[in-house]
């Protein structure tokens, strides 16, 4: 069944990957935080987030920073060797998007901040992990649906 909406098109999978990836391409270049004092005073724009984050950041706000790379594994995806060989890879972009979305919001309002700060570059970067880990769910959904329907009766 699915092969022959396989046949019909790009897979939705597929596109949904496609566009967080080119989501999180764009927040980079979109402003992604405002400063309104200190040494980075002035808009951010993603790229210049993401040094200051893996640079002056805590813990929790380098680990932010390097959630970059799981996303670049999520490249792996789209190559037919990963197809099949676990779950892990959908769970970890996905828990990355969530530790995204939480921990800066949360993180502004402890410090004194306020939310408004974060520009739509953030909530664009955000968003890209989300999309791929749903794009990721939705190809090891239809693996294991493909798998059923092949096995013998």
């Amino acid at each position: 069944m699915f092969r022959e909406f396989a046949k019909a098109g790009s897979p939705r999978w597929r596109r949904l990957i496609y566009a967080g990836w080119v989501l999180f391409a764009v927040s980079f270049v979109l402003p992604a935080h405002h400063e309104a004092d200190g040494f980075l005073s002035g808009q951010m724009s993603g790229w210049n987030a993401f040094w200051s984050a893996l640079i002056w950041g805590d813990l929790l706000g380098k680990l932010s920073a390097v959630t970059n790379l799981i996303m670049l594994g999520s490249l792996v995806i789209l190559r037919t060797s990963w197809r099949g060989r676990g779950r892990w890879l959908p769970w970890l972009v996905g828990g990355a998007g969530v530790l995204n979305l939480a921990y800066w919001p949360i993180w502004l309002v402890t410090e004194g901040d306020n939310v408004s700060s974060l520009l739509p570059g953030y909530w664009v970067w955000a968003a890209s992990f989300l999309c791929v880990a749903a794009g990721m769910w939705m190809l090891v959904k239809e693996l294991a649906s493909t798998r059923v329907a092949l096995e013998p009766s």
